[in-house]
């Protein structure tokens, strides 16, 4: 019994992120019968680098011995590089298989990361009949994620060979092969070596929230970069957010079950508040940045070593006194998806406050696009109409808000703002805008 549900939970960690990518893969949609080939791929995985352990890597005489050169290395070099390179081998079977289906950079990553998850599945279900179901949550999230995030990273050296670098195609890959069994050895170092006791799950939840921020930019970037980019098309960063805070409380609830089962009631009461404290943070920091892109089209963001949250201390933006601190998750915080879908759509466009000095009623608009402007804020430039659908008409630039009331009901609350759009050059986005009045956006359907 207790293999099957070890088996069952296993499979479900790993469905959590593959249904993330299938949350976010909004342009050109994988077939599930597709993702599950190549996540079983990535399950058998798991014979070759046990293999390569066991007749390569120990015959070498590589292993830990409480040296801190020589354990760094084993962790690089016996662990990191051998594990990440067995891990891409599902991409290049999904070439071969379904090479007409990897069509935009993001399907490079998700089927790379897919297959990790095949492999973290295996290697989960391996732990937990070891160590039992203590371990579920902490594995869900910090060695599920963490595989997730050392694919992404090489996978990202064949996007960048693919798509930005072709004239060195062979460069990113191993850079990005040696950055990405780089941060797998740390992870594991900080853990293994004897040196770190006490103090080193502190370095490794470090390494894996810059991790976090890596992962969010590069699939923000392969996003960016697709060949079917559509600003209609964005990623509903509510519904991902949601999706995964569910699947994690599901989760943790069945991990509660089989504890108390195999155990008693007072061992999953001391799990409940060892995880409110450690994991639950964790967790939730994660499913909010990564539900948070800035989609921009042909948009390259640099990698940076940062983590995905800030600390604000007193005031914030000058003008807001807060007591004692804030943690704020980096990323883009708006959910413009009510706005992107109707973009090259007709909308009711109605003051939101009862003194309207500018539209003073509802009015028929066509939001025609979507630019950026002013440091990377999104505007929708919107043909407002005098009356009906056509003739006579201003261009304006609509700006969603983002604070306080954003939304009545299901309706966006925007900023209506006046510009000459005749004022932009090449090369330059700044443009002086001036606010005229909030309103709210209706779609036509619901009038």
């Amino acid at each position: 019994m207790n293999l099957i549900l070890y088996a069952s939970t296993a499979l479900f960690i790993a469905w959590i992120w593959v249904d993330y990518f299938r949350l976010i893969d909004v342009f050109d949609k994988s077939s599930l019968f597709r993702v599950l080939v190549v996540f079983f791929l990535g399950a058998a995985t798991v014979i070759p680098v046990v293999f390569t352990g066991e007749y390569m890597i120990t015959p070498l005489g590589l292993g830990l011995n409480g040296d801190f050169v020589n354990d760094l290395f084993y962790c690089f070099a016996g662990i990191g590089l051998p594990e990440e390179i067995m891990k891409i081998v599902p991409l290049g079977i999904a070439f071969l298989l379904f090479r007409n289906h990897v069509r935009e950079p993001l399907d490079v990553i998700s089927v790379s990361v897919v297959g990790a998850l095949g492999f973290s599945a295996a290697e989960n279900f391996r732990y937990f009949t070891v160590y039992g179901a203590e371990i579920i949550s902490a594995r869900a999230i910090l060695s599920t994620v963490g595989h997730a995030i050392f694919t992404a990273v090489f996978a990202y050296g064949f996007v960048q060979a693919i798509y930005r670098n072709r004239k060195y195609p062979l460069w990113p890959v191993l850079r990005f092969l040696f950055l990405s069994a780089l941060i797998h050895g740390l992870f594991d170092f900080f853990l293994m070596h004897e040196g770190f006791a006490g103090y080193g799950w502190i370095l490794m939840i470090v390494l894996f929230m810059i991790g976090i921020s890596l992962f969010a930019t590069i699939l923000n970037n392969t996003l960016n970069i697709s060949p079917y980019f559509n600003y209609k098309k964005s990623v509903n960063s509510s519904i991902v957010t949601q999706r995964m805070f569910l699947y994690y409380f599901l989760l943790f609830v069945t991990q509660c079950g089989i504890v108390t089962w195999q155990k008693d009631l007072k061992s999953t009461v001391q799990m409940v508040i060892n995880n409110s404290y450690t994991i639950t943070p964790i967790i939730a920091v994660t499913a909010l940045r990564l539900s948070r892109f800035k989609l921009i089209a042909g948009k390259w963001q640099p990698l940076k070593a940062e983590l995905p949250f800030k600390i604000v201390f007193g005031e914030y933006n000058g003008s807001t006194t807060m007591v004692g601190f804030h943690i704020i998750i980096k990323g883009e915080p708006f959910n413009d998806y009510q706005l992107n879908r109707h973009i090259g759509e007709y909308v009711l466009i109605c003051p939101a406050t009862r003194e309207s000095h500018y539209l003073k009623k509802c009015r028929q608009a066509l939001i025609r696009d979507k630019i950026f402007l002013n440091g990377e804020q999104a505007y929708f430039v919107t043909d407002i109409f005098i009356e009906g659908k056509s003739g006579e008409h201003e261009t304006v630039l609509l700006q969603a808000k983002t604070m306080g009331r954003t939304t009545f009901g299901d309706f966006p609350v925007v900023a209506v703002r006046d510009a000459n759009l005749n004022d932009l050059s090449p090369g330059n986005d700044q443009l002086k805008t001036s606010f005229l009045e909030w309103a709210a956006i209706r779609s036509e359907e619901k009038n």
